[in-house]
């Protein structure tokens, strides 16, 4: 399933979205590779996975906006 260069071929992912995958579901590249099932799955819901990465890039930005809102109030509170 990949070449001399290292690339998948036969499927749409890149290298990154291959560890991504595999990073998500716990699988290694080489048995997501070996399995076409799980290889198609993979293919089909990555849209779904870059939302799913772009969703939790949007809240760690949030998430730092709050704790940044709220770091005066734990200030605050650690002088009792």
């Amino acid at each position: 399933m990949q070449n001399q260069n290292n690339e998948i071929s036969g499927s749409l992912l890149s290298q990154e979205e291959l560890q991504m995958f595999c990073d998500y579901f716990s699988i290694p590249p080489h048995v997501l590779l070996n399995d076409q099932a799980a290889l198609d799955y993979a293919v089909q819901t990555r849209t779904s996975m870059h939302a799913l990465v772009t969703g939790y890039c949007e809240m760690a930005d949030l998430n730092k906006e709050i704790c940044h809102e709220f770091l005066s109030c734990e200030r605050d509170l650690s002088s009792f």
